[in-house]
Parts: C-alpha cells; structure tokens; sequence
C-alpha cells in the first residue's frame, strides 16, 4: 500500500467488497501473513465464512517493527460486503484462518 492508496478509499478495495482488520490470534499466524498472501476465513462452528481471500496490508506493527501485543497483531483483508458483515458482528473472534 501506498500513501496514494490509502488517500483514495476507491483503490482499497473492488466494487462489493470493503478491506477489514483481521485480528490475528498468534505469533505463528502473523509471522505467515503478509500482502500479497491469499487466506480461507472459517467460523467457530465449522462454516466457511469465505475462500481465496487477499491480504491487502501487513500486520500492525509498533515503532520497533514488532507485534504491539497479541491483540494489536491485524491484518487488512480485502472481502465481499456480506462477509464483512458477518465478521463485524463475530469482533473477528473463533475465525481460524487458513494460508492458501
């Protein structure tokens, strides 16, 4: 991401879908995601909330270039309106992630 793209809200995301901060639950997950990586976003209960998912902006990082806290560490994902949706009302909380 640039400093352009983020001035434009048009070029952050494609017609339907909106970019959403990804809580992510350990080191072990965050040290994988980076731009550019495709993920599967799956609920508590097993549903596939979505597949084939961008990673459009890295993990939140502090001034030191580490994790601020485990509950800092986000990813910004790129996904359809009604998924954005669903993980709004979930605060991101039992989605497991999958690398494609």
């Amino acid at each position: 991401m640039t400093r352009v793209s983020v001035a434009d809200p048009e070029r952050l995301s494609r017609p339907g879908h909106l970019v959403v901060a990804l809580p992510l639950s350990g080191d072990g997950i965050a040290s994988l995601v980076r731009p550019g990586l495709r993920l599967d976003l799956i609920a508590a209960d097993g549903v596939t909330l979505a597949t084939d998912i961008p990673v459009v902006g890295p993990a939140a990082v502090g001034a030191e270039g580490l994790a601020r806290s485990a509950n800092a560490r986000t990813a910004l994902i790129e996904v359809p309106e009604e998924v954005a949706a669903r993980l709004a009302a979930s605060g991101g909380a039992g989605v497991t992630i999958a690398v494609r």
